[in-house]
C-alpha cells in the first residue's frame, strides 16, 4: 500500500514538474559537425538508434554545429546524420557506457542526401571531456565475473580488487575513511543514514547490467560522500524476448580441506565441515506485446528477475568454555593453588579465602541459583574450550525486481524500477535454549523504487531527473529468551524487556557469555529511509554546453526496540580475588555465584542479587 502511494505521488510530480533522468544513470554523446573545409554545420538532424530495443533519440545541431545527446541509456547505438546538400552519414557500433561521456566529432561531405556514407569499423571512442578517474564493468564482465561465494551474488564483491580500493575492517576508496562511499542505483542513492552511512542490503547481481566505480576527478553533480562513487545500472528489456535460469552451488566435497584438519589423525575432527550453499533464480524480458491490442516493440519493454538463496542448514562446530560441574556446585578445588576469596571478609586490602576453595551453596545469589540449570556441563575434560556444540543457522532470502521502460516519443521517455527482498535468519549459537548467543529471528525486508523521465523541450534544452526511494526494514524476535528475566528472579522487568539478560565474563577463564550480544529482545526493529530527487538541465548556447541542476534528499532512521532493557551484567575475578590483584586468585564464575557484579549497563533496571 505504501509503495502504491509513493508511485502515485511521483506521478503527480511528473505532471507538475516534468521530472527526468539524472545523467549518472545513463551515458551521453556529443560532438561538433563540420564540412570538408572545417566549417561548422548548423541544423543537422541526428538520430541515435539503440541496437537492442530500437528506441530512437533525435536532436539537431546548434548554430555552432554542436550536438548533444545528454542522456543515453547504456548500450550499442547507430547514429544517422543528415542535412540537405550533404551525403547522409551512418555510424554504427557506438558503445555508450554507464555515466560516461563520449566525444564524437562528425564530418559531412557535400552531395545528395540520398547518398550515404557507412562507417562501421572505427577505434573505440575516448572520454576526453571529463577528468574523472573510473573503472567500468561491461555487461559481459558483469555476467562472467565470479561473484558467487555461497550467498546471493553481491555486485559489490569485486570492488575490493579495483585500483584505489583498500579492504580492511571497512572499505576505503582513494584513501577515504570507512563508510564514506556513495552507492547509486539508476542514479539515486542507496546509502542509509544508520551507522554513519552504509548499505545493509544490496540487491541481487542478476538485476544489474553495468557498473562504474569513480575514484577521483568527480563532477559537480556528485556530492555528500567522502570517497568513491559506485554507480549501478539495472537491466532493461529489448525487442526480442530473452530469458535465463541459473543454479549456483557450493558443496564440501568440492572444497579443499584445511591444513590443520588434514594433519589431525582423529577421524572425528579431520573431516571437511559440511556445506550446502545454493543460489537459484532466473530472469526474462522483452517488448510489451499483446496480439491485436498493443505492439510495444521499439517503445515499451519490461525485465523481471528473481533470486532465491536455498540453505537447508548452515552449521558450525564452535568450542566454548563453560564452568565445570564442580564449579557449578561451588567447588573450585580443580584450580589448585588459585584461591577463591570471600568478598564479605574484606578488611582494607585483606580478604580471607573460602575454606577448601568451596563456596557454600547458601551464599549463592538467588538469581544465579535459577541460572545454573540452564548452563550445560563440559563435554571435554579441560578448563578451557571444553564444550562442543553444533551451531545451526537457517536462512531464507528471496529477491525480485521489475523494470519497465517506455518511449512516448524520441524526446520523451519514462522508466520505472522496483526491487524487493524478503528474508531472515534463525540462529542457534554456542548454546541451546535461553542462554544461547543466536537471535531467534532476524528479518530483512528492504525495497527500492526508481523512476526516471527524459524530456527535450528543444534540441538545445534538455531536462533529466531521478526519483529514488530506498527503504530498509529490519525486524527481530527472541522467543527463546522471552520471560526469563522474571524466571531468574530479576525484579522490575515486564513486557518485551522481560528476557534473559546479557551476561559477560572478563578475565583469564575465558568463559563464553550468555544471551544475545546486542541485548536484543522480542519484537524489535529499525527502519531506514532514503528519499532522493535530483534534476539536471543541459542548455546549448552557441559553442557552449551549460549544465545546472539541483539535488534534494531526506534520510531518516527510526528504531523501535527495547534492546539492553533486559540488562547487561559483567563479572570479573577481581570480586573474588585478593584486593587490588587478580594474579593467581579469584575466578569470574565464582563472582557470578555470589552475585558480585563488576559492572552493569546503566539501563539495567533490575539488581542482580
Amino acid at each position: 500500500m505504501r509503495i502504491k502511494k509513493l508511485t502515485t505521488l511521483f506521478a503527480a510530480l511528473v505532471l507538475s514538474c516534468g521530472l527526468a533522468f539524472s545523467q549518472t544513470a545513463t551515458g551521453s554523446l556529443s560532438g561538433t559537425i563540420t564540412d570538408a573545409n572545417g566549417a561548422n554545420v548548423p541544423g543537422v538532424k541526428l538520430t541515435a538508434t539503440n541496437a537492442e530495443n530500437g528506441t530512437k533519440l533525435e536532436t539537431v545541431s546548434s548554430d555552432a554545429g554542436l550536438y548533444v545527446f545528454p542522456s543515453v541509456a547504456a548500450g550499442s547505438y547507430s547514429l544517422t546524420v543528415e542535412k540537405a546538400g550533404f551525403k547522409k552519414l551512418n555510424r554504427t557500433n557506438i558503445e555508450v557506457r554507464l555515466a560516461q561521456r563520449l566525444d564524437l566529432d562528425l564530418k559531412l561531405e557535400v552531395g545528395d542526401v540520398q547518398q550515404s556514407i557507412e562507417v562501421t569499423a572505427t577505434s573505440p571512442l575516448l572520454e576526453t571531456s571529463t577528468s574523472d578517474k573510473s573503472t567500468n564493468f561491461s555487461p559481459k564482465f558483469m555476467n562472467e565475473v565470479p561473484l558467487f561465494s555461497g550467498a546471493i551474488r553481491n555486485p559489490r564483491t569485486f570492488i575490493q580488487y579495483l585500483p584505489g580500493v583498500n579492504q580492511g575492517s571497512e572499505l576505503s576508496i582513494s584513501g577515504s575513511g570507512g563508510r564514506a562511499a556513495e552507492v547509486q542505483i539508476d542514479g539515486a542513492s542507496l546509502i542509509i543514514p544508520e551507522s554513519g552511512g552504509t548499505v545493509f542490503n544490496m540487491p541481487a547481481a542478476e538485476m544489474f547490467q553495468e557498473f562504474k566505480l569513480t575514484t577521483g576527478g568527480y563532477s559537480a553533480e556528485y556530492g555528500r560522500f567522502g570517497g568513491g562513487v559506485e554507480t549501478y545500472l539495472t537491466k532493461s528489456g529489448a525487442n526480442w524476448y530473452h530469458g535465463t535460469a541459473f543454479l549456483n552451488m557450493r558443496r564440501d566435497i568440492w572444497n579443499a580441506n584445511a591444513w590443520a584438519r588434514n594433519a589431525n589423525p582423529n577421524p572425528a575432527q579431520n573431516f571437511r565441515p559440511k556445506e550446502r550453499q545454493n543460489e537459484i533464480g532466473g530472469a526474462g524480458g522483452g517488448p510489451v506485446y499483446i496480439p491485436k491490442v498493443y505492439d510495444g516493440r521499439n517503445k515499451s519493454f519490461f525485465y523481471y528477475t528473481y533470486t532465491q538463496r536455498l540453505l537447508p542448514a548452515n552449521i558450525g562446530f564452535p568450542l566454548s568454555t563453560v564452568p565445570t560441574a564442580q564449579m557449578k556446585q561451588g567447588d573450585f578445588s580443580q584450580l589448585g593453588s588459585q584461591l577463591i576469596f570471600d568478598p564479605a571478609t574484606t578488611v582494607g586490602t585483606v580478604r580471607q579465602p573460602f575454606p577448601g576453595n568451596r563456596i557454600p551453596t547458601n551464599r549463592f545469589s538467588a538469581v544465579t541459583r535459577n541460572l545454573l540449570p540452564l548452563i550445560p556441563d563440559p563435554t571435554r575434560a579441560s578448563l578451557l574450550q571444553n564444550y562442543d556444540f553444533v551451531n545451526q543457522q537457517t536462512i531464507e532470502q528471496k529477491i525480485w525486481s521489475i523494470k519497465a521502460d517506455h518511449a512516448f516519443t524520441t524526446t520523451n521517455r519514462l522508466s520505472f524500477f522496483l526491487s524487493k527482498e524478503n528474508g531472515g535468519n534463525r540462529d542457534t549459537t554456542n548454546f541451546a535454549g535461553p542462554i544461547g548467543n543466536g537471535l531467534g529471528f532476524n528479518g530483512q525486508l528492504p525495497w527500492n523504487i526508481r523512476v526516471n523521465h527524459d524530456y527535450s523541450f528543444t534540441p538545445a534544452l534538455f531536462m533529466h531527473t531521478t526519483f529514488g526511494y530506498s527503504a530498509v526494514r529490519q525486524l527481530w524476535d527472541n522467543p527463546a529468551q522471552a520471560g526469563f528475566g522474571t524466571k531468574l528472579g530479576l525484579p522490575g522487568l515486564s513486557g518485551d524487556s522481560d528476557a534473559l539478560p546479557r551476561i559477560q565474563f572478563r578475565g583469564q577463564a575465558a568463559l563464553t557469555p550468555y544471551g544475545i550480544q546486542d541485548g536484543k529482545v522480542a519484537n524489535g526493529g529499525q527502519d531506514n529511509d532514503t528519499i532522493m530527487i535530483t534534476q539536471g538541465w543541459t542548455w546549448l548556447k552557441g559553442k557552449h554546453e551549460i549544465k545546472f541542476g539541483w539535488d534534494w534528499r531526506k534520510l531518516t532512521t527510526f528504531g523501535f526496540d527495547l534492546a539492553n532493557s533486559n540488562g547487561l551484567y559483567i563479572f570479573n575475578r577481581a570480586q573474588t580475588a585478593v584486593p587490588n590483584s587478580t594474579t593467581g586468585s579469584g575466578h569470574e564464575f565464582a563472582s557470578l555465584l555470589l552475585g558480585a557484579v563488576q559492572g552493569s549497563l546503566p539501563r539495567a533496571r533490575a539488581k542482580y542479587t
